[in-house]
């Protein structure tokens, strides 16, 4: 009887736990307030997805793979222990134009483009593995992603719709 208990919690934790990883998410939901999605796996519904990002090519002859793009605002401090951290990117600013976050990829990892409501601009990437066997022009598509806000989302999954 205590067996069967507790491979009943057990099982019911484990379905749980999947079931929560397995949060789906719209796009205008995500461009909202990406980082309420930090650090959890969701599926990010009815976005177009550009795998032949001009940043994946450009920098191919080069033997890197991305160009890294800071933009800081805020108050910064050069003392050891900053007051207060500085933003880093996918922030609109007053005059509505977009910051853009760092984006350098690990090796093996291509940067795609992924379109979100109001302009918002956000690293994503995918492994280069899985970018060939997608189609080379802009598609329609459902993503299955690791939320990172302050660096880039992976993109783990792709369902072209």
């Amino acid at each position: 009887m205590m067996k069967r208990l507790l491979l009943f919690t057990l099982g019911f934790v484990g379905l749980f736990n999947f079931a929560k990883a397995q949060l789906i998410v719209s796009a205008t939901e995500f461009a909202r307030n990406p980082a309420l999605y930090n650090g959890r796996t969701i599926i990010l519904t009815g976005v177009e997805v550009n795998i032949n990002n001009p940043a994946n090519t450009a920098n191919a002859s080069i033997g890197s793979v991305a160009t890294p793009v800071a933009t800081l605002t805020g108050p910064v401090s050069v003392s050891p222990v900053a007051p207060t951290r500085p933003q880093i990117g996918g922030t609109t600013t007053p005059t509505g134009t977009t910051t853009i976050q760092r984006c350098n990829p690990p090796k093996g990892w291509l940067i795609t483009d992924v379109e979100l409501p109001n302009n918002l601009q956000q690293c994503f990437v995918i492994y280069d593995k899985m970018a060939t066997t997608l189609p080379t022009q802009k598609f329609n598509a459902d993503l299955t992603l690791r939320v990172d806000t302050r660096l880039m989302h992976r993109i783990t999954r792709v369902k072209v719709n």
